[in-house]
């Protein structure tokens, strides 16, 4: 093997690409890739064919010389990939309001576990950030809590159950959980003072690493507080190098969140965005496509060693920290359980008899389906209404339609598109109102209605659950 495809196989191991329908639809040699991300749409109907595809393709991938390690998104909640063929679990914040740590961590270990069998080595989870903005429109309920003392206890016990199958990257450093804008849009903003933002949402990181958690995934935000450069916080060097790194010490893995999101693209040339990655001190670069911006990011690294910009080892530190994960994974794996599914559908059940919280003084439940007007930020389940429902996403509002109840259907985080000005009008203009949400702060800022459910679980099974509340 000649120095250059050395060096192409080094940094392969450095980048991960989403799992291809062929590997007819990579050049592995040019770009020999070694770990992949697998989404909902990559698996198959049933556990066994999503579990063969796997087997088959890290075999094309060792025959190819290389180590592949495959990860995947499985937080539960709204967050899920294997719903196709699993009961998944309910969102972190559901959980966190109706189990106690431990059961939580129970209750993981067992999802881990399913999904270690399916052939997943990584999972990207838990979110450790602390969702203090009642509007955020990425985090919401895939958070623990609004306190960081709530997310490091259950963060903590999901990791100590989980990493005996699958290794734990926890997410979003140094914290999202106080932005309006989602990243995967934009670029957000974060003006909090250093001192808050290492109490409350850089403090839960610390903790999920004394558990065991590892690897850390940075995200896109800028913090004024933090960085004076201009760069998304996944490629600072003065949030990665000198925060995490130095002062906090931390020497494991580090993965960027997806380089193809807006917070990036929009803003730093596809050449620049890997070395700056890097540099700041990433020792994995996620890619959810392949596409001309990681051909160009990938050549642009190799360029820079072949004219020593940056070291091969500096490389072959951070293939070390992958090497690391690989071998402490697989002693654990060697005395893992089994999944248990009895214990894990009874916890369950146990989330879902107390997902759902109503308040109804007045007792209006349960409604005409007739005589009630829905509007949402997200397509809820319409078997059962028998209607189209209009979309505050589209700019519809539902206010020219016949009936006197307004329900308000705000189960998923805000999109951009829609306005809350406009949600609280509705309210304020409405004969009477009903507010479904998963986002109990949301409750309390909004005027009151008539009625209000809350549901931390955004599942198909209690969005069920919640119509038959409302129309009986």
């Amino acid at each position: 093997m000649d120095k250059e495809t050395e060096l192409r196989h080094l940094l392969g191991r450095l980048f991960v690409l989403r799992l291809p329908d062929s590997w007819d639809d990579l050049q592995l040699e040019r770009f020999p890739v070694a770990n992949y991300i697998v989404f909902r749409d990559d698996l198959k109907s049933t556990f066994g064919a999503s579990q063969e595809r796997l087997a088959e393709a890290r075999l094309s991938l060792r025959a190819k010389g290389l180590e592949p390690l495959f990860m995947m998104d499985e937080e539960g909640g709204r967050v899920t990939q294997i719903s196709g063929f699993f009961e998944s679990a309910p969102s972190p914040r559901a959980i966190s309001r109706t189990l106690k740590p431990e059961e939580a961590g129970r209750l993981y270990g067992h999802m881990s576990s399913y999904v270690a069998d399916l052939g997943i080595d990584i999972n990207l989870f838990p979110c450790v950030d602390v969702n203090t903005e009642p509007l955020n429109p990425v985090i919401g309920t895939r958070s623990y809590g609004s306190m960081p003392e709530d997310v490091s206890r259950y963060s903590q016990a999901v990791i100590g159950s989980s990493r005996t199958h699958t290794a734990c990257i926890v997410k979003h450093f140094p914290g999202h959980g106080m932005t309006r804008i989602d990243s995967h849009l934009d670029r957000p903003t974060v003006e909090f003072p250093r001192e808050r933002l290492d109490y409350i949402h850089i403090n839960p990181f610390r903790e999920a690493v004394r558990s065991g958690a590892d690897g850390i995934m940075v995200n896109h935000c800028l913090y004024l507080s933090l960085q004076n450069d201009d760069r998304p916080a996944s490629l600072s060097k003065q949030v990665v190098g000198d925060i995490l790194r130095t002062k906090l010490k931390y020497d494991g893995m580090v993965i960027t969140d997806s380089l193809d999101m807006s917070a990036v693209t929009g803003r730093i040339d596809a050449q620049r965005v890997g070395m700056l990655a890097l540099e700041a001190g990433n020792d994995m670069l996620l890619y959810t496509e392949y596409s001309e911006r990681f051909e160009r990011s990938f050549d642009a690294i190799l360029e820079a060693v072949f004219l020593d910009r940056i070291s091969s080892e500096h490389l072959e530190e951070s293939v070390k920290r992958r090497q690391n994960l690989i071998d402490r994974l697989n002693f654990a794996r060697s005395k893992r359980s089994p999944y248990q599914e009895d214990e894990y559908l009874g916890l369950l059940e146990k989330v879902r008899a107390k997902s759902v919280s109503v308040e109804d003084p007045g007792g209006i439940l349960p409604l005409s389906c007739e005589r009630a007007v829905i509007v949402s930020t997200s397509e809820p389940i319409t078997e059962k209404i028998g209607k189209r429902i209009p979309s505050l996403v589209e700019g519809e509002d539902g206010s020219d339609a016949a009936g006197n109840t307004l329900i308000l259907w705000l189960m998923e985080p805000f999109h951009p598109n829609v306005s809350f000005e406009v949600v609280r009008g509705l309210i304020e203009s409405a004969h009477r109102s009903v507010l479904v949400t998963a986002y109990e702060r949301l409750a309390e800022i909004l005027p009151a209605c008539e009625v209000t459910l809350i549901s931390d679980d955004t599942s198909p099974h209690t969005q069920e659950t919640i119509l038959r509340m409302l129309f009986g």
